[in-house]
């Protein structure tokens, strides 16, 4: 079994006591990651300049892990959920296929994804997002 393999069944394992999906909340866009994802890790650093693109729209940093993440900071608009949410929420952001992080979302009006991503996040990629919704 590959490394990419027993993780996966870590984190589904894991996602399983986690409860029914939550809903994803209204036109956001959603950062799930955890400490294990480099990429993840890297996004919550680039995350005053998100903040920025976004400008008053909300950001959700949806950490899986049971450890909190590293300091968000307070940037307008932006907040974390606890890890439990977080990791219903992935499951409901989660095309059903792939419950593996790092995964961005952007979210409408009723809370329903119109726009994803796992690359890093560029000011394009978040304007994309946006204008998806």
């Amino acid at each position: 079994m590959t490394g990419k393999a027993i993780a996966a069944l870590a984190l589904l394992g894991a996602l399983a006591g986690a409860g029914a999906p939550s809903p994803l909340p209204a036109n956001s866009l959603v950062i799930f990651g955890s400490r294990y994802c480099a990429p993840c890790v890297a996004e919550l650093k680039e995350l005053p300049r998100i903040s920025e693109w976004r400008g008053q729209r909300p950001i959700v940093v949806a950490w899986i892990d049971k450890e909190p993440p590293p300091s968000i900071g307070t940037y307008p608009a932006t907040r974390a959920v606890e890890w439990r949410e977080a990791r219903r929420m992935l499951m409901s952001a989660s095309d059903g296929t792939s419950l593996a992080v790092p995964l961005v979302v952007a979210t409408n009006a009723q809370g329903k994804v119109c726009g994803a991503t796992r690359q890093p996040l560029t000011k394009a990629a978040v304007k994309g997002l946006t204008r998806a919704c």
